[in-house]
């Protein structure tokens, strides 16, 4: 297994993933399942690529990815964007990895602080998060207006 970091330019490398990721986003989601079938990875890949710092890393697996991490730094404020490794591949430490070398390049950015958000439905990530050091600061509600 291979960790690489894919340049923003090439972040429809990940696309298929990231589509495995929203699904189960949606699946899980009790609250937010509009939000979750209408967003795109387009609209997600704008947003992203815009930010200065990004940096994308992927695992691959005899030339397949089969995960990947999202981190950027806006404002000295780092944040892990987004994590998935596909089912068939999860408890290889292959999300630790990822998470350890997002991680490091958050720390050599200079952040201030590191966040990471969790949908609601996907809480069972939150022992993951917490094994580096993440705590839970706030649960914070939302009212989504079409």
């Amino acid at each position: 297994m291979d960790i690489i970091e894919i340049p923003k330019e090439n972040i429809l490398d990940i696309k298929n993933l990231w589509t495995e990721l929203n699904a189960f986003h949606l699946k899980r989601s009790s609250n937010f399942k509009k939000h979750f079938s209408s967003l795109s990875f387009e609209d997600r890949c704008e947003t992203l690529t815009s930010l200065e710092q990004i940096v994308i890393y992927a695992s691959m697996i005899d030339d397949d990815y089969v995960g990947y991490c999202i981190a950027s730094v806006k404002n000295k404020t780092g944040e892990i964007d987004s994590l998935y490794v596909k089912k068939d591949f999860r408890n290889l430490n292959i999300g630790k990895q990822l998470t350890e070398k997002a991680l490091k390049w958050l720390n050599e950015s200079d952040c201030k602080d590191i966040n990471v958000y969790v949908a609601q439905g996907n809480e069972s990530a939150l022992p993951f998060y917490e094994l580096f050091g993440f705590k839970k600061r706030f649960d914070v509600l939302q009212i989504r207006k079409s």
